[in-house]
């Protein structure tokens, strides 16, 4: 089943062709290397996927409901915020579940049985979801990207050009998505942390397109190419 689906997809900037009637899709698990010279269309073809840009022809056919995570730039943020934070701040439904069951929880330790089916609807419900799993989740991620621990509590206004980048990362990498786009993920990681990401998108299981110029990464995670060259793949 396919989560997205380009038909015969053009797209010209400034009456110069960049895709030309284009057939391109992905399917449930695939790991696509997304290849080409700087300008050929690469990141076009992320941009119309995450529907930022509309084709001049063609169609686009998505799965209902699918889920898309590209790395793009952060949103604004407070300078003061912290790095953790700004992880947590995607988190919101998990968090807002989690202060949920804390209410219950002090309701049924002051004797309030009334509460019990709400608490444990509630509780199956975050547990099933992956409730109890994100901040370890969180952990795991921004560790493995080359984050320490004792730099989570970093304001924004703190971190580099090479930790915002990682950031970025992370954030896309933490998505519920059903669909990975990731542009040259491996900038601004060590070799430890490429390694890691490396084995994280190995392990993956829904899909992902990676646009990279680095040979290694695209033999290590990739199952297939697609090259773009003159505007066809």
């Amino acid at each position: 089943m396919s989560y997205i689906r380009f038909e015969k997809v053009s797209k010209s900037y400034q009456g110069s062709p960049v895709l030309d009637n284009i057939d391109f899709r992905v399917e449930i698990g695939d790991k696509i290397g997304l290849i080409g010279q700087n300008g050929t269309g690469k990141s076009t073809i992320f941009r119309i996927m995450t529907g930022e840009v509309v084709p001049d022809d063609g169609q686009i056919e998505k799965m209902r409901r699918v889920r898309i995570a590209c790395l793009a730039q952060l949103p604004d943020v407070p300078s003061q915020k912290t790095l953790h934070d700004i992880v947590l701040e995607h988190f919101q439904e998990f968090l807002e579940q989690e202060a949920a069951l804390e209410v219950l929880e002090d309701r049924l330790g002051e004797g309030d049985e009334a509460v019990m089916d709400e608490y444990g609807v509630l509780q199956e419900q975050f547990s099933i979801s992956g409730g109890y799993e994100f901040r370890s989740r969180i952990k795991r991620v921004l560790c493995g990207l080359g984050f320490l621990e004792s730099e989570f509590t970093l304001p924004f206004k703190a971190l580099s050009g090479g930790q915002r980048t990682r950031l970025m990362l992370a954030l896309v990498l933490l998505a519920d998505a059903d669909l990975l786009l990731l542009d040259e993920p491996e900038n601004h990681l060590d070799l430890q942390a490429r390694e890691w990401l490396e084995s994280f998108l190995r392990e993956w299981t829904r899909a992902l397109i990676i646009i990279s110029h680095d040979r290694q990464m695209l033999n290590a995670v990739a199952t297939s190419i697609v090259e773009i060259e003159r505007g066809t793949l």
